[in-house]
């Protein structure tokens, strides 16, 4: 509801990149974000801030608590955690780079690719369960160093 209160009087959010850059041509000095999404953005921020605290405090309370769950989950179930995590990230480092490389190399696929987005998220869905089934048998614990037991 703040969104739409806060719309009405800043008005529609103003594009986030600015007209016209170019991101082959990557420096130091570019400037990403449009200056004025970002004015829009902290102007959101403050409305909120201001009409909402108690929101405010909800939601640091929740992320507070999830963080906390995280931490529990990756003390307690240290080799679940591993796993998830390097498939993750493994899935995203390539197709990251798998895109990078389509998008210079074969643009008319790049492009056929970005109007399925939902055939993207299959494909890698598919390489993030294919990533979890071999990160659980690579980890798996060997049995033929396991103790012995005695008697």
């Amino acid at each position: 509801p703040h969104l739409a209160s806060y719309t009405r009087s800043a008005g529609a959010a103003p594009a986030v990149f600015p007209a016209g850059l170019d991101l082959s041509e990557l420096d130091s000095q570019t400037e990403y974000v449009a200056p004025e999404f970002k004015q829009w953005a902290s102007g959101l921020r403050d409305h909120v801030r201001d009409h909402d605290s108690g929101g405010l405090r909800k939601l640091a309370l929740i992320s507070g608590c999830v963080g906390l769950f995280g931490l529990t989950i990756g003390l307690l179930a240290a080799r679940l955690t591993v796993v998830t995590i390097t498939s993750l990230v493994g899935t995203v480092m390539i197709a990251s780079g798998a895109a990078a490389l389509v998008r210079h190399w074969q643009p008319d696929l790049y492009q056929a690719g970005i109007e399925r987005p939902s055939a993207l998220g299959i494909a890698c869905g598919v390489f993030l369960l294919v990533s979890l089934v071999l990160q659980t048998l690579l980890t798996r614990r060997n049995k033929s160093s396991a103790p012995a037991p005695t008697p």
